[in-house]
């Protein structure tokens, strides 16, 4: 008796998606604020889902998260956060 586990490429994408892309931001992990290449309009969520900030900006105050892991939307896309 044996099972095999299989997963797609988007249940594994589904959290947080690190694909190269043409869209960034830094320092990444930051303890006051970080910046974009360029404006976008910005989510942070933490990891059980609640929208914790958001703003429309080129840089952006994380002064008012916690320590921890984030997830930060903007571009379309989901990257992992890490506040110290």
């Amino acid at each position: 008796n044996w099972f095999n586990f299989s997963t797609s490429s988007s249940a594994r994408e589904s959290l947080v998606s690190e694909k190269t892309s043409s869209s960034s931001f830094y320092p990444n992990p930051t303890t006051d604020y970080i910046h974009f290449d360029k404006e976008y309009e910005w989510s942070v969520y933490n990891l059980t889902g609640k929208k914790v900030a958001t703003g429309r900006s080129q840089k952006a105050d994380m002064t008012i998260l916690s320590t921890g892991i984030y997830i930060l939307h903007f571009n379309g896309e989901q990257k992992k956060l890490v506040i110290h």
